[in-house]
């Protein structure tokens, strides 16, 4: 079970209360019962289910929508997506029909966490406001209040998430009458509690991780009122964990319902107190806990007490006996292959061995840790939920990256930047068909059920106690890990591009030198806490430059730098322009060569338009041809496709119909009238004609496609970034970068001139790579895409410079670097010729 379903164990335990009122009940006859079960699935139901449902509709008409609840989670728990969302719509559907509101929320919550533990987080949050909207009553906003402060406790927002169980707890005041506002009270106190605790401790414990050294001012930083506030909220959890014991219906309810809430509350207390350095009682909450979730029979509960255990003796500075608590946390992590403890642990013992002086061992065990994180895909979203928690797993990566380079291994901290890189784009497409054929889908399919069957093994693996049976499911989990191993490899031999999809990958530094001609080099950037690290590539060495700055230092200069340019304010663009040129090119500069600069930037850098970056007043553009690229190993696949013959030569759509007249662009609609002037036996599609269908339907059929529309970026979900055409014929209009993976371009280029993105507070430039990369996927070797829209004249102009550079013959990375360059002395600022970017071929 994932970390968020366990904190919500109350509205659990609901569903196993009314199995265990109605499971003495006798099932009646079926023309007795006053219950039709023939709707989907329904004559697949287990037997037990059937009379409990039978037996309640003749005597507790109430317990029917529980009973169907309890079906959702049975098939929960054996991986049945499908069935279990279905019958808890079911339950909601009964709730309704009996007009209990509270049911429903408490169903309606059910389903959301469901969702969840299926990697359907879009879903789930989707799901939130639509019920935001819908349930206008103050008592129902209670259960839309906590499912936001879920939401955002599992995305590390604690400042968030806090606020919004504030409003659930502030707005459930009366809740002693009714045992579901009773249930959620409670949950909303526990996570209250937890996210007040966590607000200041994570984010000053990551840094600290690194170093193991705590000095007073650390102390005096994590040891908030938050932290005497959240034990306050976990103390009211206990309190209230007894109330419901002793209600009527907590009477039918299995003991170890409540050992699993109460190992939750006393493994935060454990945690808290220990942050406070109250260590005597820190240490006996947690052996609270450990005794509670042994006698539940509770597996995870186990694991985070060993977890927090690991975090207070790294508090106390206690080596010993913190060496022996990862180590065993290590070894029952491998035991029950539950990956983020796998992971935390061997992180943990790193930093040991980083103590001890053993850099190679370090080494080896966060390899280790790697490994895992990129065997995973979507089987494993509790994972990647859970890591936001306490710990984000990019830490693996970073701490890698900081040891091999002081170790003198440039190329291997690069290699590992760029897997880094290629496990965001694996995250953003697990559980995604981006197949283009039968074959291809066929083989995802199969992938997909691997990787349900292997999660079904791990459940069962984690919830067993026998030895015995532990070896036994173990076995099965070998094997199944074997055939999705194979299968992969299948997946590779038939389409390497798509195994990079579904598997990280990146290129050796020999490799990436052996793909670079004479007059290229490529400049690659990964950002972390308080280091910038830059790698300079070319055909004869990979040089590595670390600068120190801290990334929110770093992160203002971009957002100040993107203002200034949209204000057009020219002395601070000029000064800042300098600035930002001083940190990350100059100390490069010297080995780079004078043709092109191929630019991997890493999070918010994906915002910046380098080429208006300047030195003494000159830009980077006017002495090099800029091109980016998401990775080198997308560098790779973009040279080696092919553009076929005998295209027709334009396909391009401008100022589509969009319902609402504020979004009209008339400038792109001049621009792409000029582009067909240009260009003979143009295809051009305007307004009404722009639509989603057309695009589909012709893109394959075109050497160049041009697409002057509005682009919608998807920050919380980057592959539903799309772009904005004209509705029609069944087609919604957008786009997606999900639709555009499963497209077939053969053509030269595309553009994408009028698309607007925005540098905000968690931005990490995901939506970009993920349109961008989508194009490149579908087949085109080049993307041109702007960082921001500009209705206006000059736009037109800028394209009908750059689609005579084209037709004369000359590559994109200089067509595009001469229309910036003529834009440059005709005295525009880089408002207007700046956000234009190449990805891809050059």
């Amino acid at each position: 079970k994932c970390f968020f379903e366990k904190c919500s164990y109350a509205i659990l335990c609901l569903a196993i209360i009314i199995l265990s009122a109605c499971a003495h009940l006798p099932a009646p006859p079926k023309w007795l019962a006053k219950i039709e079960l023939n709707g989907p699935y329904d004559n697949e139901l287990p037997e037990k289910y059937v009379a409990q449902l039978r037996g309640a509709s003749l005597t507790s008409d109430w317990g029917i929508p529980y009973i169907f609840m309890s079906v959702g989670l049975h098939y929960e728990s054996t991986g049945d997506e499908v069935r279990s969302i279905h019958y808890f719509d079911r339950a909601i559907e009964e709730f309704r029909k009996r007009k209990d509101l509270y049911g429903e929320g408490t169903a309606t919550s059910r389903k959301i966490f469901t969702l969840y533990e299926f990697g359907r987080i879009q879903d789930a949050f989707n799901l939130i406001k639509e019920k935001d909207k819908e349930w206008n009553t103050p008592s129902m906003k209670i259960f839309v209040n906590h499912n936001y402060g879920h939401y955002f406790l599992m995305n590390g927002d604690y400042a968030m998430a806090a606020a919004y169980f504030k409003q659930a707890i502030d707005g459930n005041s009366d809740y002693k009458d009714e045992f579901n506002l009773q249930v959620i009270r409670r949950d909303s106190e526990l996570e209250y509690g937890i996210s007040l605790i966590l607000t200041d401790y994570v984010s000053k414990m990551v840094k600290k991780y690194r170093l193991m050294e705590f000095d007073q001012a650390f102390y005096d930083a994590i040891r908030t009122k938050n932290v005497d506030n959240g034990i306050a909220h976990l103390n009211q959890v206990l309190v209230m964990n007894r109330e419901i014991r002793k209600t009527k219906i907590g009477s039918y309810t299995p003991e170890n319902v409540f050992q699993m809430m109460e190992t939750n509350a006393f493994n935060f207390l454990g945690l808290a107190n220990g942050i406070k350095g109250n260590w005597k009682d820190s240490h006996s909450y947690l052996e609270r806990a450990s005794e509670l979730a042994g006698k539940a029979s509770f597996r995870i509960g186990e694991m985070d007490t060993l977890l927090f255990l690991n975090q207070v003796y790294i508090l106390e500075k206690n080596i010993n006996d913190g060496k022996n608590a990862a180590e065993k946390l290590n070894k029952m992590g491998d035991k029950y292959h539950l990956p983020f403890y796998q992971i935390w642990a061997k992180y943990i013992l790193s930093r040991y061995f980083l103590g001890f002086g053993d850099s190679q061992k370090a080494i080896e065990v966060l390899k280790e840790a790697a490994a895992i994180i990129e065997q995973q895909r979507s089987t494993l979203i509790v994972d990647k939920l859970k890591e936001t928690y306490l710990f984000n797993r990019q830490v693996i990566y970073e701490s890698l990256i900081y040891i091999l380079s002081r170790e003198g291994d440039f190329k291997g901290a690069m290699e590992m930047a760029e897997r880094a890189k290629s496990r965001v784009m694996v995250d953003l497409l697990a559980g995604k068909d981006i197949s283009r054929n039968k074959a291809e889908e066929e083989l995802l399919k199969k992938e997909e059920e691997y990787s349900k069957d292997i999660l079904k093994i791990k459940r069962q693996l984690v919830k067993t106690y026998n030895e015995e049976e532990i070896k036994e499911i173990s076995s099965r989990l070998i094997k199944a890990e074997g055939g999705y191993r194979d299968l992969v490899i299948k997946v590779k031999n038939k389409n390497e591009e798509l195994f990079s999809m579904i598997s990280v990958q990146s290129l050796g530094s020999s490799d990436i030198q052996n793909m670079l001609d004479e007059d290229t080099t490529l400049v690659d950037y990964f950002v972390t806490d308080d280091l910038l690290y830059i790698w300079a590539i070319d055909k004869d060495r990979v040089h590595l430059e670390r600068v120190k700055i801290p990334v929110n230092e770093l992160k203002n200069l971009v957002s100040s730098f993107l203002s200034s340019i949209s204000s057009r304010d020219r002395e601070k663009t000029e000064k800042l322009s300098q600035r930002i040129y001083d940190i990350i090119l100059k100390p490069i500069m010297p080995f780079v060569s004078r043709g092109r600069i191929g630019f991997i930037p890493h999070d918010f850098l994906n915002y910046l338009p380098i080429a208006a970056l300047s030195n003494k007043g000159k830009y980077l553009v006017e002495d090099h041809s800029i091109f980016y690229t998401p990775s080198a190993t997308v560098l790779k696949y973009t040279m080696e496709k092919k553009v076929e013959s005998g295209l027709k030569p334009l396909l391009a759509f401008g100022n589509p119909f969009l319902g609402d007249e504020s979004l009209s662009l008339p400038y792109a609609e001049i621009e792409v009238e000029r582009i067909k002037k240009r260009i003979d036996k143009a295809s051009v599609f305007l307004k009404l004609d722009a639509t989603e269908t057309r695009a589909k339907e012709l893109l394959n059929s075109y050497d160049i496609v041009h697409f002057a529309t509005h682009g919608y970026f998807a920050e919380e979900d980057p592959v539903n970034s799309s772009l904005l055409l004209a509705s029609g014929n069944g087609d919604d209009g957008r786009l997606s970068a999900l639709e555009i993976f499963k497209l077939h371009f053969r053509g030269r280029v595309v553009i994408l001139s009028a698309c607007n993105t925005a540098l905000g507070k968690s931005s990490t430039g995901s939506e970009i790579i993920g349109l961008n990369r989508s194009f490149l996927y579908a087949g085109s070797p080049s993307v041109v895409s702007s960082l921001w829209s500009i209705d206006d004249k000059v736009t037109a102009d800028f394209m009908d410079d750059f689609y005579t550079q084209i037709q004369g013959g000359k590559g994109i990375a200089h067509s595009l670097k001469q229309a910036q360059v003529d834009m440059i002395k005709k005295k525009y600022e880089p408002y207007y010729w700046a956000p234009f970017i190449l990805t891809g071929r050059y």
